[in-house]
């Protein structure tokens, strides 16, 4: 089941001025709403044998396809990522050993 969490993140002003313009802060970023968006879909799926009529078959039918498009933005998320983080043991072992399947990601 998908449990929703709540996180409440902060920073003084000055340590985000410094973030919001590196470029790697910026693909996390993204990869967050990515995940969270994935999140999401997850969930819409999981309530939708809950409902009937046309708002169950709306949820069975968008669900996965808004999926299948974010998932997609993953991958173009994660190749960019690459230029930061490839050489390191995390990114390797973790987001490009994901998407490891896609001819593109491959080492």
């Amino acid at each position: 089941m998908v449990e929703d969490l709540s996180y409440d993140i902060a920073c003084i002003q000055q340590a985000f001025d410094l973030l919001k313009a590196d470029e790697r802060f910026l693909g996390l970023l993204t990869l967050a709403r990515i995940v969270s968006a994935l999140c999401f879909c997850l969930s819409a799926a999981l309530h939708s044998k809950n409902a009937s009529g046309q708002i169950g078959a709306r949820l069975r039918s968008n669900s996965p396809l808004f999926a299948a498009s974010v998932r997609y933005e993953g991958f173009l998320t994660v190749e960019r990522l690459a230029v930061h983080f490839k050489t390191l043991d995390s990114y390797k072992m973790g987001l490009a050993s994901c998407w490891k399947t896609n001819h593109r990601f491959q080492s």
